[in-house]
């Protein structure tokens, strides 16, 4: 087809690969497809929630926002 451009396969080598990631968490996250890495990264938030966290903000008084002396 015209303006196609050909995908070069990957030149890592499975040496290359273990130099690179070391340790078999890094090289087995890296091997997962982006579908499969949002699926584990949404257990994650599971964890977290479980674990006592919360998704509001800490207050950051360098922030150009802050109004604190505004709010009381």
């Amino acid at each position: 087809m015209m303006g196609e451009k050909k995908r070069k396969k990957s030149t890592v080598s499975k040496s290359n690969f273990r130099f690179l990631f070391p340790d078999d968490e890094t090289s087995d996250w890296y091997r997962l497809t982006p579908v499969e890495r949002f699926e584990e990264s949404q257990k994650l938030w599971e964890v977290f929630m479980l674990l006592g966290g919360n998704f509001e903000p800490e207050p950051d008084s360098q922030s150009p926002f802050n109004f604190s002396e505004i709010q009381g």
